[in-house]
């Protein structure tokens, strides 16, 4: 089975639910948008790895791409959860195996206010493979 095929992971439901979201910004009105932006926030947080170690995902070869995915949907949605500071807690917390997750990583801990100064050394030293 192909490791990057994606069977029923988070970051492809949340992009399905983002986009979802935007297409109907323009028929709905502001108060349908609200209700239908906290449903998806919520549905994203019980989505959350059972054993609560932050992360979203089943994949270990995706946790990087389906958890930044779904912190990078919490942030722009101006959720600042638990379940959000959970998942960032985990990104500060696990390298990146590869430029992909190490890019991710810098990109998700950027608004969050991180020193990301290693991170950047580390991506133009080449280290990850």
């Amino acid at each position: 089975m192909n490791k990057w095929k994606i069977n029923n992971n988070c970051s492809r439901m949340a992009l399905v639910l983002v986009m979802g979201l935007f297409c109907s910004y323009a028929t709905a009105g502001e108060a349908e948008n609200k209700v239908a932006l906290e449903s998806a926030s919520t549905w994203l947080e019980q989505q959350q790895n059972q054993n609560q170690d932050g992360s979203w995902g089943q994949d270990t070869a995706l946790l990087y791409s389906a958890t930044t995915t779904v912190i990078d949907t919490l942030k722009s949605s101006n959720n600042s959860s638990a379940a959000y500071y959970s998942g960032v807690a985990w990104v500060e917390n696990h390298s990146a195996n590869n430029v992909d997750d190490l890019s991710r990583k810098i990109e998700a801990l950027l608004p969050h206010g991180n020193n990301i100064t290693p991170d950047l050394f580390q991506f133009a030293e080449g280290r990850c493979a």
